[in-house]
């Protein structure tokens, strides 16, 4: 018989509650400047109910954050897997694509996505090894770029995905810093691509074997 925890139990519109709680507060005060207090004071819940449910900040943001990679993931993937390099780039431009989308319709999930890249502490540190599970995902689409000759071979896959999603989260963190909701709405798309082409161009500098040299993201 299949145990099932106490989170799938409850009921769907007081997991909503605590979930968006805690995604405003985490996107305002940071992982580890959150309260769980306030948390809970946001959701309109009682204690003793999200007590319940998670013992403490740890467990209730462990399992926010599991539930934005799923859904990230879900809206970034599947990526077919090309058949020649030129396809190849195309791909990761959509995926650098896709990944972007995500943090226009969804800001403040976003937001907590690239503070990762930016805070240090041993809750992100422990955040940070669920991205990684979530993201072994793509390691087959890089693995395919190594097979065409697209992907340098001198590094492991895993690192070559660690590398471009360190990139892809500075830039991200660097453009969206700062930004109010109205800021998502007014932006245009012109300048929203010309971050998915940084994020590809860099990308493509670091991936491309090195003895092709240099290379432009447009090409």
């Amino acid at each position: 018989m299949i145990a099932i925890t106490r989170q799938e139990r409850w009921d769907d519109a007081k997991r909503g509650a605590l979930i968006e709680a805690a995604v405003e507060e985490c996107a305002s005060r940071g992982f580890e400047g959150a309260s769980y207090n306030r948390i809970i004071e946001r959701s309109g819940l009682s204690k003793g109910t999200v007590y319940y449910y998670f013992d403490n900040k740890e467990s209730l943001l462990c399992t926010v954050m599991r539930e934005i990679f799923d859904t990230l993931m879900a809206d970034i993937l599947p990526l077919d897997l090309p058949d020649t390099k030129e396809l190849y780039w195309e791909k990761l431009g959509e995926y650098h694509r896709r990944g972007v989308d995500f943090i226009m319709e969804n800001p403040l999930r976003g937001r907590l996505m690239l503070m990762l890249s930016a805070e240090e502490s041993a809750l992100s540190g422990k955040i940070q090894l669920l991205h990684e599970q979530a993201l072994k995902e793509v390691d087959d689409f890089l693995l395919r770029g190594q097979e065409l000759g697209a992907v340098r071979r001198d590094l492991s896959v895993v690192t070559i995905r660690r590398l471009m999603h360190t990139v892809r989260n500075v830039l991200g963190f660097s453009f969206f810093d700062g930004w109010t909701p109205q800021d998502f709405r007014d932006v245009s798309r012109e300048k929203v691509e010309e971050l998915i082409l940084m994020m590809l161009d860099l990308s493509r500098r670091m991936l491309t074997p090195r003895e092709e040299g240099n290379v432009s993201g447009n090409g």
